[in-house]
């Protein structure tokens, strides 16, 4: 788990001095080393002298948080045994060893890190290698001979990949602050993508930023580019989710399936030169993988961290204490209050670069800076399982949905019956679904009954419609695969994406792995092949076929849960608390032409008249005017 960075121009006087500058910026992703190689006549030299960016059209950065060979022969940015190609490498391979031994038997190896083994699998089979790593990256990998840079992204987009292009080069980093000091990035805001955040709480969708002149590499994509012409960029999509019809097999057949492969990724993931420790929320996700853990390793002994906010009835404290004391972890609790937030709200925007959507980011922060505290390095978490295995309740209204075309009243009529003690129940069951089945000028008239316009009165509506702004919700029309098909819409473009940069954001600005076994591309694709039914059952049992497969594993007590918490913040509470903080948030903002800040204010004190029970789309234009404020946004 690392930080990297790189420019690749035609005119590279200047850009030594942005490398090292993003490389010291860097630094909380990567604490134990740095490197930084240049591209001369003679191939790649290593340096950390800046001057020498001068003589050469390709610079690499690399901050290294040492997981996996802690010795210098791990250090990057790393250079091929000829010195004809170089990689700099941000994430984990966890089935590096396996590789080593499968696909470059007879290869000399320096030290016994995944980076290397990562340099020279690439060297010898180019980016078809991209399909048979299992793990977390985005990478940077430059070849002398064959004239070509590659820049390539995992396939969920766990670990970010920032790009920005110009006439006569092309810049990345690992996160968005670097790229801001480059003299051909603005600080003017995408339109669009600002909407989309403040309105249907999509703050990331894995291929945009919230700066037009800055994008990502997608997800499951990497990006060929010619060292002499690094404007001219192709775009090749290497994987995507399961896209075929339903495979047939037994709901019995399907839960061991299941269950193999979530064993095998955990086992995966638990590869470490370093102490691993687990996120515990006492959902059936986290508490799958901490008796995982268990299950595989009897004698390991690591530490649990759950966010338990004291006298709150949403607490997941009594079911984290019960995985713990099955699993026989050691748990610990971890709390906050509004002053502590108000405290470090500021730095938590510049680390995540964006805005974010409700304090529960603060809270996942604090559970990460409470673990490396106490000396653990890697994390495991369940982020991804609700995504693959519909653990939402607006899942559940897309599986009503698909019956209403298909008109399966006699299962709908089963299904809505059963599902209020599924999560869903009758009226909100119906909501959920209309918002797939109903017309467009229909959805309109339903969010005005419901109070959830598609335009707030705080937002400049002619300001983003006079630039393009289109005003509906991302995920594509329900198509002929219906549930399936919407998981795989939240899984790479509205839902996932934004929790995984928040995951990531957090875990490095600590110096610490966060790692995510429900996200394995075998594990993805079995779960997307199973029938609708196998995931959000005929009584409206969420997750249904997961349940199955941890029985005997997770204790009951936690697989029959209904309620869905995680690490769910008093968010009302807070923001009473913290009023005076936000007072001056307001009071500080100036300039912003995409929202009408007097009539912010106006619904930020009718929010407070109804004790705080404010709707969350004044909670994200209030982050949104913050992060604006902090990065110094340009009005246009």
């Amino acid at each position: 788990m690392c930080g990297i960075a790189g420019v690749l121009t035609k005119s590279p006087e200047g850009y030594g001095s942005w490398l090292k500058g993003a490389a010291d910026d860097l630094g909380h992703r990567g604490p134990d080393d740095i490197g930084v190689a240049w591209v001369t006549a003679n191939g790649f030299v290593m340096s950390d002298d800046v001057g020498l960016g001068d003589i050469g059209t390709l610079g690499l950065a690399h901050r290294r948080l040492s997981i996996i060979d802690l010795s210098a022969a791990g250090r990057q940015p790393m250079l091929s045994r000829g010195r004809k190609s170089a990689m700099s490498f941000n994430g984990e391979i966890y089935n590096f060893k396996e590789l080593r031994r499968d696909r470059l038997a007879g290869v000399s190896f320096r030290g016994n890190s995944d980076s290397e083994v990562l340099l020279e699998l690439f060297d010898a089979m180019g980016s078809e290698c991209l399909t048979e790593l299992k793990g977390m990256f985005a990478f940077a990998h430059a070849d002398w001979d064959t004239g070509k840079l590659t820049l390539a992204r995992d396939c969920f987009g766990i670990k970010p990949l920032y790009v920005s292009v110009w006439a006569t080069g092309i810049a990345f980093c690992s996160e968005i602050g670097p790229l801001l000091e480059l003299p051909s990035v603005g600080r003017k805001v995408d339109a669009q993508v600002a909407y989309d955040f403040m309105r249907f709480a999509i703050a990331d969708n894995g291929e945009t930023s919230l700066f037009p002149s800055i994008r990502q590499v997608p997800p499951g994509c990497f990006w060929e580019i010619d060292l002499r012409e690094p404007s001219a960029v192709r775009e090749v999509r290497y994987w995507e989710p399961y896209r075929g019809d339903p495979i047939e097999v037994s709901f019995e057949e399907a839960s061991e399936g299941v269950r193999e492969r979530f064993l095998q990724s955990v086992r995966l993931h638990l590869r470490s030169d370093v102490e691993v420790g687990a996120a515990l929320s006492g959902g059936i996700d986290s508490s799958a993988i901490v008796c995982a853990m268990r299950h595989l390793e009897p004698g390991m002994a690591f530490k649990t961290f759950c966010y338990a906010p004291q006298g709150f009835r949403y607490n997941e404290e009594p079911h984290a204490r019960l995985v713990a004391k099955a699993c026989g972890a050691e748990l610990v609790l971890v709390d906050f209050d509004s002053e502590e937030l108000a405290r470090h709200l500021d730095q938590l925007l510049l680390s995540q670069g964006e805005p974010i959507l409700s304090p529960s980011v603060y809270a996942q922060a604090c559970v990460f800076r409470r673990a490396r505290e106490m000396g653990v390095v890697v994390m495991l978490e369940g982020q991804g399982a609700d995504e693959i295995f519909g653990g939402y309740p607006r899942y559940y209204g897309v599986r009503l949905a698909g019956m209403i075309r298909r008109g399966e009243w006699a299962r709908i009529w089963r299904l809505l019956k059963l599902g209020n003690a599924a999560g869903g129940g009758l009226w909100r069951g119906w909501l959920m679904a209309g918002e797939h089945v109903l017309p467009r000028g229909c959805k309109r008239l339903a969010r005005r009954w419901v109070k959830k316009p598609l335009w707030y009165d705080f937002y400049n509506k002619d300001w983003f419609l006079e630039r393009g702004v289109g005003d509906g919700r991302l995920e594509s029309p329900m198509g002929e695969d219906g549930l399936r098909g919407y998981l795989r819409e939240t899984l790479v473009k509205t839902n996932l994406p934004q929790l995984l940069h928040y995951g990531d954001r957090n875990s490095m600005a600590v110096s610490l792995e966060n790692r995510v076994p429900f996200l394995q591309t075998d594990l993805v694709d079995y779960a997307l092949s199973l029938p609708e039914e196998y995931l959000v059952g005929n009584d409206g049992t969420m997750k249904s076929v997961l349940r199955s497969a941890m029985r005997g594993l997770v204790p009951d007590a936690i697989l029959d849960r209904r309620d869905k918490i995680g690490f769910q913040p008093p968010e009302h509470a807070l923001l009473k608390d913290a009023q005076d903080w936000i007072g001056q948030v307001l009071e500080d903002a100036e300039g912003l032409p995409m929202l009408h800040l007097d009539r912010l204010r106006d619904a930020w004190r009718a929010a407070r008249e109804r004790e705080f029970r404010a709707d969350s789309a004044i909670w994200r234009a209030l982050m949104f005017v913050r992060w604006a404020t902090l990065m110094g946004i340009s009005a246009d």
